[in-house]
C-alpha cells in the first residue's frame, strides 16, 4: 500500500505542476459556483416539481442541466442511462409522470416532495459525518438515484467526497488503493471512505478537489488496463446524408450532420422511445433505426470516435475523428444537429469482395472487428500498417472476454486459473448461458488471440467412439479397412511438434484447446479409452507415454493442450459421470446473466432495445427462473442466449419475443414440466408480456 501511495503522491505532484488541469479547474469553478448560488440549500428546499424533473419542455429544469447544460461537466458526468436515476421524470410517449419506486406515478408532486426530502436529508448527513456509519441514505425513494446522488453531493461540498458517481469504478479505485469496504455500502459511503483516507495524507488533505479526483483518475487510468478497454473508442459507419448529398459540406464545415429538423435539440429527449414518438409519421426508413440513430449521436457518440462516411452501399467516401459533444444550432435552415469532425481521409473507396455498407444512417460497428479491418485496410497502403492492423485485430484478451460474455471478472479469474492449473475442465449449466460460446473466448483470452486452427471443436453422442475420437480403422474409397486418425490425435500432433520447436528455440509454447461440446452424452470411459491416464494434469510429458491400442504408437499428451468440456444440467438423459473421471475435471457452474449488469447494458447497446423493455424482459425471466429454482431446481432455470442477436431492438420486439416465447422457451417449459400443464402455464405467466 505504501508503494502505490508513493507512487500516486508523486504523480500528482507531476501533473498538478504541469497545469495539466487548470483549464478543467476554470471551468469546474464557474459552473460549481453557479450551481451553489443558483441551487441552494434554501432554493432547493423550495424548489417545485416543473423545475426539477427532465420530460418537460422545461430546458431549466435542474436534471436538464445536469444531465445536458450548465452543470454536466461540474464533478462527474451521470449523462445516459435511465431517466429513473433522477428519481421521477415526466414520460413524453407514455404522457404520465414515472417514479422508480412506484413506476407509473399517480400523485407526482407528493412523490417528488418526498424524494427532495431524502435527497436533503442525505446532503446534511453527509455534510455533519466524520464516518461512514454516520451516514444515512437508505431511503426507498431515492433506490434508483445512486449515480445523481454522488454528483449533488459533491456540487454541495466537493470536500467531503471526490468527483466519481459509478459504484464499480468507485470501487475500483479502492482497491488501487487498497481501502477496506463493506461490500453491502452504497457507493455515496465508499466515495466518502476513499476521499477520507486520501485526505488523511498530509500532502494531500488541502488540495483542491478538481485537482485531486481528475488526477486519481488518470492514474487509475494509468495503473488499470480493464478501464482503457472500456473506454476505447467507438467506430460507426455514417451517411451524410441521401447518397452522400451532404459530404461536400461536412467535409468543408468539418462536421457530420443529421436532417431530422422536426425533432428540434436532441438533447431534450430522455430515451429512444420519445423520439420514435415524434417520428411516427416519418416515412423516411424504420422509425426505430431512424430514433436509434438520433439518440445514439447525440448521446453515446463520443470525441475520439472514429467516423467512416460512405456513399450507398459500397463505397466509401472519407474517414474522420468526431472532435466535440454534440451541438444543435437553431439558426441554420437545415441539418441543426451536427457534431465537429476531423475529417482525416476524403477519398472514394470501393468495396469488393461482395462486402456491404450498413443501410443506416447511422451505425456503431465497434463490435465487428473482421469488417471495421477491411475498412480500415482500405485507407492504408503501407504494408507495415496493414500488417500491424491484421495483428491488432486477432488479439484477444481478458477484456475482450469481459466485453463478450456476460460473465463477472472473478467468475473469469477462476475460470481461468482453474484451467491453467487442472488442464481439463466442464463448464455446466442450464440450457441458454452460452457454455460453448464461453469456452471458445476462454480460449482465445489464454491465447491472446483469435486462432481457430489451435482449437477443435467436437460433440459428444451416444454413438462416438474411441475411433472417432483418437484412432480406429475405417473404410477408404476402396472399401478396404484403413487406420485413421480421430480428431484429439491430429490436435495432440500439433501440439507437441509447437511444444518441442518452443522448447528448442527457449520460447512460450502456443496453446492448444479441444472443446467437447455436450460431453455427458458420450460413454466417457470408451471414447478415451487408455487416455483416461494421460488426460490428468500431473501427467503430461512424454515420460508418461503408453502405447494405443490399435498402432502400438507411443503417446502422450503435452502441457500446453487444454480440454474444455460443456454439460447440460437439464438434461434428463444424463450419462452418469463416472468418479475417474470427476478426479481428472474441474466442475465450473454457469448460470443466466439476468442478475448481471453487464445484460441490460448488451440489450440497450447492442439489441438497441428500450431501457424499460431491457428491464421487463429481465424482471420476466428473473421470476421465471426464481419458479423454476422453486419447483425444479436451478439445473433446469432458462439462460439469456435465447435473446442474444435477435434483433429486438426492431420496430417487431414483441412479435420476436413471443416468437422466442412460444416456439423455443415454451417446449422447454413442457418437457421440464411434462406432467403437470399447470405449471408450465404459471411459468408462462410471468413472462408472456413485454
Amino acid at each position: 500500500m505504501e508503494n502505490i501511495l508513493e507512487e500516486f503522491k508523486n504523480y500528482y505532484v507531476e501533473v498538478k505542476n504541469s497545469g495539466k488541469y487548470e483549464k478543467i479547474k476554470d471551468d469546474y469553478y464557474l459552473a460549481l459556483n453557479e450551481f451553489q448560488q443558483e441551487y441552494s440549500i434554501e432554493n432547493f428546499k423550495n424548489m417545485i416539481l416543473n423545475d426539477y424533473v427532465l420530460g418537460t419542455d422545461n430546458k431549466f429544469s435542474l436534471c436538464y442541466k445536469i444531465e445536458f447544460g450548465l452543470y454536466k461537466f461540474a464533478g462527474p458526468g451521470i449523462g445516459g442511462s435511465t431517466a429513473y436515476k433522477y428519481g421521477i421524470y415526466y414520460s413524453k410517449d407514455k404522457e404520465e409522470y414515472r417514479s422508480s419506486e412506484h413506476g407509473y406515478e399517480s400523485n407526482p408532486e407528493e412523490q417528488f416532495n418526498k424524494i427532495k426530502n431524502d435527497l436533503l436529508k442525505v446532503i446534511e448527513s453527509v455534510k455533519n459525518a466524520n464516518s461512514v456509519e454516520e451516514i444515512k441514505d437508505d431511503y426507498s425513494s431515492l433506490k434508483s438515484m445512486p449515480l445523481f446522488i454522488n454528483k449533488l453531493i459533491y456540487l454541495y461540498l466537493p470536500n467531503k467526497v471526490l468527483p466519481f458517481a459509478g459504484k464499480t469504478h468507485i470501487k475500483e479505485i479502492a482497491k488501487l488503493f487498497n481501502i477496506n469496504y463493506n461490500e453491502n455500502d452504497s457507493s455515496l459511503k465508499i466515495n466518502f471512505l476513499i476521499n477520507k483516507f486520501i485526505r488523511s495524507i498530509p500532502e494531500l488533505s488541502n488540495e483542491d478537489s478538481c485537482i485531486l479526483g481528475n488526477a486519481i483518475w488518470d492514474f487509475h487510468l494509468l495503473k488499470s488496463p480493464k478501464i482503457e478497454k472500456e473506454i476505447e473508442n467507438k467506430i460507426w459507419m455514417y451517411a451524410p446524408g441521401e447518397n452522400a448529398s451532404q459530404w461536400k459540406n461536412c467535409l468543408n464545415n468539418g462536421t457530420m450532420v443529421l436532417g431530422w429538423d422536426n425533432l428540434g435539440d436532441l438533447r431534450q429527449y430522455s430515451s429512444k422511445a420519445e423520439i420514435k414518438e415524434i417520428l411516427s409519421n416519418d416515412s423516411n426508413g424504420s422509425n426505430m433505426n431512424n430514433a436509434l440513430a438520433n439518440w445514439e449521436f447525440a448521446n453515446v457518440m463520443k470525441p475520439g470516435d472514429i467516423v467512416f462516411a460512405k456513399k450507398g452501399v459500397n463505397v466509401l467516401v472519407g474517414k474522420g475523428i468526431v472532435e466535440s459533444d454534440y451541438m444543435y444550432d437553431e439558426t441554420k435552415e437545415s441539418y441543426k444537429s451536427y457534431r465537429k469532425v476531423n475529417w482525416i481521409k476524403n477519398d472514394e473507396k470501393i468495396l469488393e469482395n461482395n462486402t456491404k455498407l450498413a443501410i443506416k444512417t447511422l451505425t456503431n460497428i465497434t463490435k465487428y472487428k473482421d469488417y471495421v479491418k477491411e475498412l480500415e485496410s482500405l485507407y492504408i497502403d503501407n504494408k507495415k500498417e496493414l500488417n500491424a492492423l491484421t495483428d491488432i485485430s486477432n488479439t484477444y484478451d481478458k477484456y475482450d472476454f469481459l466485453n463478450e460474455v456476460f460473465i463477472t471478472e472473478p467468475q473469469y479469474d477462476t475460470i481461468v486459473n482453474t484451467l491453467l492449473r487442472k488442464k481439463n475442465i466442464i463448464l455446466q449449466g442450464a440450457p441458454g448461458v452460452g457454455k460453448t460460446f464461453c469456452a471458445k473466448k476462454i480460449m482465445y483470452s489464454i491465447m491472446n488471440e483469435k486462432d481457430d486452427s489451435r482449437i477443435r471443436v467436437v460433440q459428444f453422442h451416444q454413438s462416438y467412439s474411441y475411433e472417432d475420437f483418437i484412432q480406429g480403422y475405417r473404410p477408404n474409397d476402396n472399401g478396404k479397412f484403413e487406420l485413421k486418425n480421430g480428431i484429439f490425435y491430429e490436435l495432440v500432433m500439433e501440439a507437441i511438434e509447437e511444444y518441442q520447436n518452443a522448447k528448442k528455440n527457449n520460447t512460450e509454447p502456443k496453446k492448444y484447446a479441444i472443446i467437447i461440446d455436450e460431453i455427458n452424452r458420450g460413454n466417457l470411459s470408451k471414447v478415451f479409452g487408455e487416455l483416461m491416464m494421460l488426460i490428468e494434469s500431473d501427467k503430461r510429458s512424454e515420460k508418461w507415454s503408453i502405447n494405443l491400442t490399435y498402432s502400438d504408437d507411443e503417446f502422450y499428451i503435452p502441457e500446453n493442450l487444454y480440454i474444455i468440456g460443456t454439460m447440460n444440467t437439464a438434461d434428463r438423459s444424463l450419462a452418469m459421470i463416472d468418479y475417474a473421471l470427476r478426479r481428472r475435471f474441474a466442475f465450473i457452474d454457469l448460470e443466466p446473466a439476468f442478475e448481471n449488469e453487464k445484460l441490460k447494458k448488451y440489450f440497450i447497446e447492442d439489441e438497441n432495445i428500450d431501457t424499460e423493455v431491457a428491464n421487463r424482459i429481465i424482471s420476466n425471466f428473473k421470476e421465471l427462473n426464481n419458479y423454476i429454482k422453486e419447483t425444479l431446481g436451478k439445473e433446469f432455470m432458462v439462460g439469456h442466449s435465447y435473446f442474444i442477436n435477435q434483433q429486438l431492438g426492431s420496430e417487431d420486439y414483441e412479435n420476436i419475443y413471443n416468437d422466442i416465447i412460444e416456439y423455443e422457451i415454451k417446449p422447454l417449459l413442457e418437457e421440464y414440466y411434462f406432467d403437470d400443464k399447470n405449471k408450465v402455464n404459471e411459468c408462462l405467466s410471468k413472462i408472456n408480456k413485454i
